[in-house]
């Protein structure tokens, strides 16, 4: 999921790449939901269901798709602070590629983290 976001950054606009960029966006961006929904439904949650405490399961597994919409709301603070920083001309023109190519820190140290 990190890699497609990453990439995403990086994608050729319409005027240079033409229909090509709209294709490889649409792809990327179904790269991120299978990522995404394997990430939350299939990965942790019969693992946090199994190891909760006997009567707290739903609230344990709750917090699973609660994170995710935390991730949303970091990814909008993110996205406001450069447009900020950088301006509404230059944000539209190309800074809204900063926020794609800043998020191979987070997934770097994500998989750090899970690899040991």
């Amino acid at each position: 999921m990190g890699l497609s976001t990453f990439i995403v950054g990086l994608l050729p606009s319409y005027a240079s790449a033409g229909i090509i960029a709209p294709l490889i966006l649409i792809a990327l961006r179904l790269l991120q939901g299978l990522a995404l929904g394997r990430r939350i439904t299939v990965v942790p949650r019969p693992y946090v269901a199994e190891h909760a405490p006997q009567g707290r399961r739903g609230y344990w597994t709750a917090w699973i798709q609660t994170t995710a919409t935390l991730g949303l709301f970091l990814s909008l603070i993110v996205i406001l602070i450069v447009r900020k920083a950088v301006g509404e001309d230059a944000f539209t023109a190309w800074g809204w590629r900063i926020p794609y190519l800043v998020s191979i820190i987070r997934s770097a140290s994500r998989s750090i983290s899970v690899c040991g």
